[in-house]
């Protein structure tokens, strides 16, 4: 096994432009002269990691289990690191997958799934995956994370999940259960309603404006969205969605909530720190219901952070979002793919089987406990010793689903941002989300109703 690590030089001044081209060209010829003149039976693994740096638990999990990785596949096995940003690495990715060089097998964002395979950067890994006797052993949704017009291209690592996490001591106070399972938008409504009694306190934060960029798209208008029904995205027929009864729901939920009750805080809303307030509202007892991803409850609220609660498990509650048949979820997703360009494909699957297997990934929660995207490493003890976020994950799990990830979503959720930032400020008489929809026209949500994917890139 050898550790590779290329450094890209950082806060350069002057000639950044001819530094870049230089350090491009050496990374292509570098590669190209390893696939060359390489072993056959080397199989290289490039991760957006580096051992002291950015996801350095990823390089210390692989440093632990590649010596069990090549005594299972027979490769010799070389870890390729690169600690630079997530754009950068997926510019690196692009040009090696156009370029025919590269590593064998890539850490990846599922998030670009779409994009990259409509653009035949992707290998699809069906052959090899109906014949892995693992697969069956991750949900539907998760085998779902990386799938595109009927393939599947990458093998899900680790995910996340969504729901509403509230505060059970204000919920006490107000006379609520402290078992909270709210089954209807009307059900978060009412307990907003009995929690607006306790002094000082902000009953319902609702993710919902550009200050708060994509939390509000996937923590705050998705979550709603998902809960009346709809989705942005209408796969079948590879078209955004601008009007669809469910997007007047989403819309008309922001609107009770800040406009029609007063359950929210507009201003906080609007601030610029807005979300970093509002966790230390949540912390400090002032905010009592908090839709947000898992990142909450293992990072934001953890005992020992800035925003910790020392008696987290004791006052913290989350419950599903309820959707109109049953809970909710939206996910993102961790990965790895096999580069089409691989010398030995089948070798390059063994070395990625063996990475994804049961006694490899269970290696990797001893180390750092994540959340897996396969069903059975939900039984581990190092898994299980968070019981709250195992509760979690396994409501959540089987129900989640994940955005839609066309060269054109960041746009769809800038506009999805301004629609409900449009919605919240209206805060005085009676306001229809038709019209609201309406003012927002001109920005080209609803001309994406007409536009297929493939015409979004």
């Amino acid at each position: 096994m050898r550790l590779l690590r290329n450094l890209v030089p950082g806060g350069a001044e002057r000639h950044v432009g001819l530094l870049a081209l230089l350090a491009v060209a050496a990374i292509l010829a570098g590669c190209a002269s390893a696939r060359a003149s390489g072993d056959p039976a080397t199989v290289r693994i490039a991760v957006n990691a580096v051992a002291g740096g950015k996801n350095d638990a990823m390089v210390a999990w692989l440093t632990e289990v590649l010596p069990d990785v090549e005594r299972k596949s027979g490769a010799h096995v070389q870890i390729v690191q690169d600690g630079g940003g997530d754009e950068s690495f997926k510019s690196r990715l692009v040009l090696d997958l156009q370029g025919g060089t590269g590593a064998d097998i890539y850490s990846f964002d599922s998030l670009w799934t779409a994009q990259m395979a409509s653009a035949g950067h992707l290998l699809a890994l069906d052959p090899w995956l109906k014949k892995w006797s693992d697969w069956p052993r991750y949900p539907a949704a998760m085998r779902g994370m990386g799938a595109y017009r009927g393939h599947t291209y990458v093998l899900p690592f680790q995910t996340d999940v969504r729901g509403i996490y509230y505060r059970k001591d204000l919920f006490a106070k107000a006379g609520l259960p402290t078992d909270w399972h709210p089954k209807s938008f009307q059900d978060i409504y009412a307990a907003g309603e009995a929690l607006r009694k306790l002094d000082g306190v902000t009953p319902i934060q609702w993710n919902a404006t550009t200050a708060f960029g994509e939390a509000a798209t996937l923590q705050g208008f998705y979550l709603a969205l998902l809960g009346a029904g709809g989705d942005l995205f209408d796969a079948k027929a590879e078209k955004w969605v601008a009007s669809s009864p469910a997007l007047r729901a989403a819309l008309e939920f922001y609107r009770q909530v800040y406009v029609e009750r007063g359950l929210g805080d507009v201003a906080l809303q609007l601030d610029p720190k807005g979300r970093e307030r509002s966790f230390e509202a949540f912390r400090d007892g002032r905010m009592a219901i908090y839709p947000e991803g898992t990142y909450m409850w293992r990072d934001v609220l953890r005992p020992d952070s800035a925003w910790g609660i020392p008696d987290r498990d004791a006052v913290v509650g989350w419950a599903p979002m309820p959707g109109t048949d049953g809970p909710v979820s939206i996910s993102g997703g961790d990965a790895f793919i096999l580069n089409k360009n691989a010398r030995n494909r089948d070798l390059a699957w063994k070395v990625l089987a063996a990475l994804a297997s049961a006694d490899s990934l269970g290696a990797r929660m001893r180390l750092t406990p994540f959340i897996p995207a396969r069903a059975d490493l939900l039984a581990l003890p190092a898994f299980r010793a968070d019981a709250e976020l195992a509760r979690e994950v396994e409501q959540a799990l089987p129900v989640t689903r994940f955005r839609p990830g066309y060269p054109a979503y960041p746009r769809v959720s800038e506009l999805v941002q301004r629609m409900a930032e449009k919605v919240i400020q209206r805060i005085r008489g009676s306001i229809r989300t038709e019209r609201i929809r309406g003012s927002i026209r001109p920005l080209a949500l609803a001309g994406c109703s007409s536009i297929r994917s493939r015409d979004l890139g």
